[in-house]
């Protein structure tokens, strides 16, 4: 009797770690960055181009790792080249040939 309680025991252990350990919905998928002359659209809220830690604080908010934007917008997400890397983020490009680039942080 003691040998059945120890191994559903482990099987309760076994599959509580298991389904914690599930990656978020978002893993593996990029999240396009949409965007006006002067402010980032993300999760459906416009945030300043200028304020980089509200931009950075609403994608941590999403669960994007991979984030892809148009050419344009390439040049101001550089400035914030460093806080992207250190959060684990890969950014990619649109360019004018609707080619995906990989952009090196």
């Amino acid at each position: 009797m003691k040998n059945w309680i120890f191994i559903f025991a482990i099987c309760f252990l076994v599959i509580g770690c298991t389904s914690t350990n599930k990656p978020p919905k978002s893993a593996g998928k990029g999240m396009l960055l949409m965007s006006t002359d002067t402010s980032y659209i993300v999760d459906g809220k416009q945030i300043d181009k200028t304020n980089g830690e509200a931009f950075l604080s609403a994608l941590d908010a999403t669960g994007f790792k991979k984030l892809i934007v148009i050419e344009r917008d390439i040049k101001g997400l550089l400035r914030l080249r460093e806080q992207l890397k250190a959060k684990g983020y890969s950014l990619y490009y649109i360019d004018s040939e609707r080619r995906v680039k990989a952009v090196s942080l």
